[in-house]
């Protein structure tokens, strides 16, 4: 008898592991899910330019909200505070910022987050990912506030990895946490995507929280978003200082 269990046993242990591979779908497969979910490639691909129109909440005040982006990688977000118009872009080369709240009265270049040239602020890292060198693994199952997903790894060719977690039944996005180095710590920064809605034919979600070592730090929430055919790309290049 002990002869047949140790013959049995391992062959349960086999056959479950087996099992839950067969049930567990490829990084290929969840991506083409998830891309499916948002409209299909093509869609997304077809968009040019977005500008998306809201509140953003942050440290116990709440302020309107503008955010224009174009592809490849060109933003400005614009926030009106105490009456006064905080803008920060970055051209696709170089970020900038205006400020007169602490007295940055004229538009003033700033660090860009690395990797910013390379960026697609559209398609994140999963569309077209092959293609751009990004490896993509599956992690595995997991709940996400109570939201069963596939937890991926994506690894681009340059910058950081990401952690994205699809929802298994959905196939939309329900967070993304990467690690980014500040100030000489570590710090994890996660996001979370709510409300998806369709716009021109793709769905993007009307809310984002922002989170950072556990605290969050803003979340928007969107009344408007509306696919653009173009935009002028003067709008996200730094102005010259007046005189020059």
């Amino acid at each position: 008898m002990r002869a047949l269990r140790s013959l049995v046993f391992p062959a349960v242990v086999v056959l479950a592991a087996a099992s839950v591979a067969a049930q567990t779908p490829s990084a290929r497969e969840i991506v083409d899910r998830h891309l499916a979910a948002r409209g299909g490639a093509e869609k997304l691909r077809a968009v040019k330019a977005l500008r998306m129109k809201g509140e953003v909440a942050a440290r116990g005040m709440s302020s309107p909200m503008t955010i224009t982006i174009k592809r490849p990688n060109l933003v400005r977000q614009e926030l009106e505070v105490q009456g006064q118009t905080i803008v920060q872009a970055f051209d696709g080369r170089r970020g900038w910022l205006v400020n007169p709240i602490v007295g940055m009265k004229t538009p003033t270049e700033v660090p860009a987050p690395p990797g910013s040239e390379q960026r697609n602020q559209f398609d994140g890292l999963l569309l077209d990912f092959e293609q751009r060198g990004t490896k993509v693994e599956v992690v595995g199952r997991e709940a996400v506030n109570g939201v069963e997903t596939w937890h991926l790894r994506a690894t681009p060719a340059q910058g950081p990895p990401q952690d994205l977690f699809v929802d298994a039944n959905t196939g939309l996005e329900v967070k993304t946490t990467v690690r980014l180095e500040q100030g000489g710590e570590s710090i994890e920064i996660e996001t979370f995507f709510d409300d998806y809605r369709e716009v021109g034919g793709i769905k993007l979600p009307y809310r984002i929280r922002v989170v950072a070592a556990g605290e969050t730090q803003q979340e928007m929430t969107f009344e408007s978003i509306e696919v653009l055919d173009d935009v002028d790309d003067s709008v996200f290049q730094m102005p010259r200082p007046s005189g020059a």
